[in-house]
């Protein structure tokens, strides 16, 4: 696979339309060369042979001008091996001299994001299969225009600057400025632009560093080699005044100014937000501790009340001597005495329970389905008794607070001790 190193120090498939690799560059086939005059010519508008005159841009060469009708035209090497610096040295003058002569260059959209710290890498590590985007430091360029929606993190900030056309005052042809040599720089009312083109050899993170040491806004043209055919002056020009494609923002200083700024006030946006957002959970804990506390304070007053109203002091079951499901249980509580079917409703056991209860001034409690009395121990002991005399009832369980109670329970009852085995 042919690759190349991008912006970013990453390689991309030249032939399949990402980036260009060295070897798809590294063709005997020369599309411009220069002619006796110095400019660089298309092999359309010179002679046919060694009577076009001219010479290779990478080596200095004779070069044939081949116009036949099978083959592409193009210009070859007449007396030497191609070189390999033909193609891109062609494509570079190629270029430089359309941006020369015509003082213009179509810029293209910027458009920046600004990512929280430590995350731009990440986030475009994510995008990278996707999307070709670029980042330096907690700045990614990316090809689509952004919008609020778009951005990774709330806090992400964004600028988008629309391209346009850049006609320049001057423009500089590979001028040395400290350790960068560009190879274009436009000048336009005093600010400059570096331009690079690359075939074959991309911006790399260390020329990023010098690039941006100097402050000085920063585009890459890349020129692939087209799939049929090459390239001819007119497709160039074309590419240069009237298209966005293969131009991509190395740096913009005014974008990312743009990008910082948006990026603190969305950032004190979501820290605002997330302020509010905690103060509004803290405040339902609160209102959560407080009703959770309040429950907790209405069980133990229940609690407390039960104990001290409906907790049985003592307690009888008796169930039929048929073994059944059915009990009557007996209770003395500090509230009252009760009575009632247990377990499950039985329709005789009921009738035994009402006629009993009434005998002795029940009221029916409909709520906890059973008759109730005043507290007395006395009338405990005659309804306890009035169900064991019976005869057709057998005491099955007796709670007593403790052994000595429950002895003395069993006494007035009339049973001995233990009252299971007696049975």
């Amino acid at each position: 696979m042919d690759t190349c190193l991008t912006p970013s120090g990453r390689q991309f498939d030249c032939k399949r339309g990402k980036k260009i690799g060295l070897k798809s560059c590294q063709r005997s086939e020369i599309p411009f060369a220069i002619d006796a005059a110095g400019h660089v010519v298309s092999v359309a508008y010179v002679e046919r042979g060694l009577a076009c005159n001219c010479t290779c841009p990478g080596c200095g060469g004779r070069v044939v001008a081949k116009k036949g009708e099978v083959v592409t035209w193009h210009f070859a090497h007449a007396d030497v091996e191609a070189c390999q610096a033909g193609y891109e040295s062609a494509i570079h003058l190629a270029v430089k001299q359309i941006i020369e002569n015509r003082r213009a260059l179509l810029l293209p959209p910027c458009n920046v994001f600004r990512h929280p710290d430590g995350d731009c890498a990440t986030i475009a590590k994510m995008r990278f299969r996707k999307e070709k985007t670029h980042h330096f430091g907690d700045f990614e360029y990316v090809p689509w225009t952004p919008s609020e929606t778009d951005a990774a993190y709330p806090a992400s900030g964004y600028a988008v600057l629309p391209g346009r056309l850049v006609k320049f005052d001057e423009v500089i042809v590979e001028r040395q400025e400290g350790d960068i040599r560009p190879d274009l720089i436009g000048v336009l009312a005093g600010r400059r632009l570096y331009i690079e083109v690359a075939v074959t050899h991309f911006i790399d993170n260390e020329k990023e560093r010098r690039i941006r040491a100097r402050d000085i806004p920063t585009i890459e043209i890349a020129v692939e080699p087209l799939d049929h055919g090459y390239w001819t002056l007119e497709m160039l020009e074309a590419r240069m005044l009237e298209g966005s494609s293969g131009k991509a923002w190395i740096f913009n200083p005014k974008a990312e100014a743009i990008a910082q700024q948006s990026h603190i006030a969305r950032k004190m946006e979501a820290d605002a937000k997330e302020a509010a957002r905690r103060q509004e959970y803290e405040k339902q804990r609160e209102i959560y501790d407080r009703e959770r506390e309040e429950r907790a304070r209405v069980k133990r007053l229940r609690k407390e009340a039960f104990e001290k109203h409906y907790k049985p002091l003592l307690e009888a079951e008796f169930r039929p001597y048929r073994q059944g499901v059915s009990t009557i249980v007996v209770k003395f509580c500090p509230s009252n005495v009760s009575i009632k079917v247990h377990r499950r409703f039985s329709q005789p056991l009921a009738e035994i329970v009402g006629l009993l209860a009434k005998q002795f001034g029940g009221i029916y409690n409909a709520g906890q389905y059973q008759w109730e009395m005043p507290p007395n121990e006395d009338l405990f002991f005659t309804l306890a008794n009035a169900l064991k005399d019976r005869g057709d009832l057998l005491l099955d369980s007796l709670d007593a607070p403790d052994q000595v109670k429950r002895d003395a329970v069993l006494e007035r009852l009339g049973l001995s001790i233990p009252w299971r085995k007696s049975l």
